[in-house]
């Protein structure tokens, strides 16, 4: 991903308690630690209590009053102790999280580089599993304007701040954070060129009058994979887009597939960015329509994967996503032929199958399909072996689909994504005969 690094000036009215603490008499300096081997293989850290505080007194506003003084203290007496620090350096994420988004908090002119210091920092004190190489880049482009930086608590949802539309996640309905992954970690992301660095969409993209079409969800430890240390979402987790104007259609494009839609809870008004910077492009020349949620998705049970992540496409960490104008076109690629009652009827090109795609090409797997058979007066008729699932390539099978009284018919094939995005078609005439 090439995320695009930009900032604005928004303000937060959201007022935050915090401890009240001071920066004065310390334990004596630490050393630099390298973290125990295996933890943050990928990106090579060190653990440095002092540069963590001194780069939290750059981003951090009242940095001696503020509750992150008190966790980067709490963090230097256990020095060390990865295992002790490792809840600490969460408590102090999530404190920067909040600290981002209140320009009572966040020191005058800090900017996203500074911020993404002191997540390095603690990062370094942490055991996180690999790090990804690309994480320097990319946490810049969380911390900035339209980011997400998050420690994800509760069932709270989270969201990117500073720009709409803004993107969120959430657990399922019923569902905690806590549920999902039974550990505690930093969700962070950015909005992509999604057009350009995911060239596989064939889908109208919304957002499209703007290269910023698309959003890419990280996670750190790295979720959904057997060699990290978090497993994939369970339950599965709820992303979208909230504030776009979206038509019916619209559905977000995640892992190479349409997914099926659910509702995400938008935060009103929307959430902030404590910054000093002047916003540079973006979307503040589309016209939104104020407070419509798009429809998004927690895919269905083998449904393009959807969220349960580290399956398709191998990633093992929430793919980049895309809001797009879905389309549900069924078509006959074996047309029934001429047959006998009770006998399995053969199709023009083997069984008689049926590609479920988008008008775009977009392929539907693992979507259900359902065969009826009407006589020439249009009336349905019973049948067996109509219902079948789309595979890999998209293709429904029907090798079993029978008729049990002589006539002329016409098979329409019906699919559907969700409540809102159905498709249907019908075949071409057949006859079928009593038996011989």
């Amino acid at each position: 991903m090439r995320p695009v690094l930009r900032s604005a000036l928004f303000l937060s009215t959201v007022s935050v308690a915090v401890a009240a603490c001071n920066d004065g008499p310390k334990p004596a300096p630490t050393a630099p630690v390298r973290a125990p081997g295996g933890i943050n293989a990928s990106l090579a850290l060190t653990c440095d209590i002092n540069t963590l505080r001194s780069n939290a007194k750059a981003y951090v506003g009242p940095y001696n009053s503020d509750a992150i003084s008190t966790i980067i203290g709490n963090m230097q007496k256990v020095s060390g102790d990865f295992a002790a620090m490792t809840p600490l350096g969460f408590d102090g994420l999530a404190r920067l999280a909040v600290v981002r988004g209140d320009p009572t908090l966040k020191k005058s002119g800090a900017t996203a580089a500074q911020g993404a210091a002191v997540v390095t920092s603690f990062l370094g004190c942490m055991n996180v599993g690999a790090i990804p190489d690309s994480f320097p880049t990319h946490i810049v482009a969380a911390m900035g304007s339209g980011g997400m930086f998050e420690v994800p608590t509760g069932s709270t949802p989270v969201y990117s701040r500073g720009e709409t539309p803004f993107w969120g996640a959430q657990p399922e309905t019923g569902a905690t954070w806590a549920s999902s992954t039974n550990k505690r970690f930093l969700m962070y992301g950015f909005k992509i060129e999604y057009d350009k660095d995911n060239g596989g969409v064939l889908d109208p993209v919304l957002n499209n009058a703007t290269s910023l079409n698309g959003f890419e969800y990280k996670t750190l430890p790295v979720i959904g994979t057997t060699s990290t240390t978090l497993a994939a979402f369970n339950p599965q987790v709820t992303i979208g887009i909230c504030d776009i104007a979206a038509p019916s259609s619209a559905r977000i494009y995640h892992s190479g597939a349409v997914l099926a839609g659910k509702t995400i809870t938008c935060a009103s008004p929307a959430p902030v960015l404590a910054s000093v910077d002047a916003p540079v492009g973006g979307f503040a020349s589309v016209a939104w329509l104020a407070r419509k949620a798009l429809s998004v998705f927690a895919p269905q049970p083998l449904n393009a994967t959807a969220l349960v992540v580290g399956i398709a496409g191998g990633r093992g960490e929430l793919s980049p996503t895309a809001a797009v104008l879905a389309t549900l076109t069924p078509t006959f690629v074996s047309q029934p032929t001429n047959g006998f009652v009770g006998k399995p009827i053969v199709g023009t090109a083997g069984p008689v199958s049926v590609l479920v795609k988008s008008a775009a090409g977009t392929l539907y797997r693992n979507i259900q399909v359902t065969i009826s058979v009407a006589n020439n007066s249009g009336t349905n008729v019973a049948a067996s072996g109509a219902v079948a699932t789309t595979g890999n390539d998209g293709v429904a099978l029907f090798p079993n689909l029978t008729v049990n009284k002589a006539g002329g018919y016409t098979l329409t094939a019906s699919t559907s994504l969700d409540a809102g995005l159905t498709g249907s078609k019908v075949s071409d005439l057949f006859n079928v005969q009593n038996k011989k």
